[in-house]
């Protein structure tokens, strides 16, 4: 077994309405999992609404509209590189390269756009391990806990994703 693994991510939970069954998260995952991704690769404490608020004129309502992630991403305040790769792209040599692109350096906390759903859903990944089977650690706001999924079951979960890392 092999792990590679950044330091944890925060946690930042995306709020919710109603209770019990009738309880639905807002769809602000993004801005969560951008509040978290900034805190690990930035230093920086931005809350998510206060995010929400600063790209709103890239939003329906409070969901972020994928179509201006470029935007987003390429702001002086995120300072992103990004790609969108198919299901089958993610695997275990591309996370790993992705995250430790470098000998010698931190690594790169991942923010990953699961698409395909509507709305699309987003964590933050801080880890891959290799074993019998391959895991992913993320940061998932929209229970608000870390996670290790397979990396099977986590490919599973959308068609296509977008991965951004910091800009250096």
């Amino acid at each position: 077994m092999v792990t590679y693994r950044l330091s944890k991510p925060g946690i930042v939970k995306q709020p919710s309405v109603g209770t019990g069954d009738d309880e639905v998260s807002l769809p602000v995952c993004w801005a969560c999992a951008l509040s978290s991704w900034l805190e690990a690769t930035r230093g920086v404490s931005w809350s998510y609404s206060s995010i929400i608020q600063m790209f709103q004129m890239y939003c329906n309502g409070n969901a972020l509209d994928l179509a201006y992630f470029g935007e987003i991403a390429n702001s002086l305040s995120i300072n992103m590189d990004y790609e969108e790769i198919d299901r089958a792209d993610l695997t275990f040599d591309y996370v790993y390269e992705k995250m430790f692109p470098l000998a010698g350096t931190s690594g790169n906390h991942l923010y990953i756009v699961m698409e395909g759903k509507n709305p699309a859903h987003v964590v933050v990944a801080y880890g891959i391990q290799r074993d019998n089977t391959d895991y992913i650690a993320i940061m998932d706001p929209l229970r608000g806990v870390l996670a290790a999924p397979t990396l099977s079951t986590f490919r599973n979960k959308a068609t296509g994703f977008l991965i951004g890392w910091p800009r250096r």
